[in-house]
């Protein structure tokens, strides 16, 4: 997907913004990047590749941000027993952890749930509640690529980075809109929307035989479908016939009673800026609560 970017201009110019954001020192651009990815091996282009896509995600409205404050920042991977302790001991009551303790092969470092709904915002500073559900969780070090995938797989990743002392999760809007676009529920004109289903195909998918190879005999048996509200009005499609699902806009489509609820409508942002919204937690020192995110994209405005 990468080599694919850089022999096209637009698409250049989207690698070039994620090379200069994952060098920028700003502080609450730092935390966007590192909530992101911290990768093992650098910034190559594989992984400025999936930065440029969850940059966009938040800044167009896609993907939003929710944070809970852990007063701990995470140690190295052989105290994961101290980092789900530390993580256990300050969550709220109703959201609960689990970290794997092995790790040997897994696909994350652990799973995050929670019961109840938690307000989360994205770069248009709109809040939004996030139905109960859970997420993959990563702590400390991990690919921005590995991050996109979580997004794509599970529509929801929460991060713990390195010298960080805030929780944060990533939930696309809605849940499943990436594997939508991948399987061919969803059309959209979004290139980046594209090129992450693109990559989930490849990477995620291929690996189970569901990928290119298997979608041209039919779509896997047992695939996610869409919320009642996609099937409800047919759109048209990039052939110009009227299909069945509704073709992505530049807004947000409507979302199912378990996915993202959005208080208002989404709306693209030209450039990143500071969220209107006040982050707020209770007072006792043992158990936080929820609070919206920064929302702040990681890039300016566009090249």
């Amino acid at each position: 997907m990468a080599d694919d970017w850089m022999a096209d201009p637009e698409t250049l110019a989207l690698i070039a913004n994620a090379y200069e954001i994952s060098r920028d020192e700003h502080r609450d651009r730092v935390t966007v990047v590192d909530v992101f990815g911290q990768p093992h091996s650098g910034w190559d282009m594989g992984q400025l590749f999936a930065l440029a896509c969850m940059d966009h995600l938040l800044c167009t409205g896609r993907m939003v941000m929710a944070e809970h404050y852990v007063g701990a920042t995470p140690k190295p991977d052989k105290f994961r027993s101290e980092n789900e302790q530390a993580l256990r001991s300050r969550l709220e009551d109703g959201t609960g952890v689990y970290v794997d303790l092995a790790q040997r092969g897994a696909e994350c470092d652990g799973r995050l749930h929670w019961e109840m709904s938690i307000p989360a915002t994205g770069a248009s500073g709109r809040s939004v509640e996030v139905a109960p559900s859970g997420a993959s969780l990563e702590i400390g070090g991990t690919d921005a690529s590995t991050t996109l995938l979580h997004l794509g797989r599970r529509g929801a990743v929460a991060r713990w980075p390195y010298g960080h002392d805030t929780l944060r999760v990533l939930v696309m809007q809605p849940r499943q809109l990436i594997n939508w676009v991948r399987i061919g529920h969803c059309e959209t004109d979004d290139l980046v929307l594209q090129s992450a289903a693109r990559f989930l195909d490849a990477m995620w998918w291929g690996w189970f035989n569901r990928g290119p190879a298997t979608r041209r005999r039919g779509l896997p048996v047992g695939r996610p479908r869409p919320p009642k509200a996609y099937l409800e009005q047919g759109g048209s499609g990039a052939s110009g016939q009227t299909d069945s699902y509704r073709t992505i806009g530049s807004s947000s489509p409507p979302v199912a009673a378990d996915e993202v609820q959005p208080s208002g409508t989404s709306r693209c942002c030209s450039q990143a800026g500071r969220s209107a919204a006040a982050s707020t937690c209770c007072s006792s020192p043992s158990r936080l609560k929820w609070r919206l995110g920064t929302g702040e994209a990681a890039s300016r405005a566009p090249i």
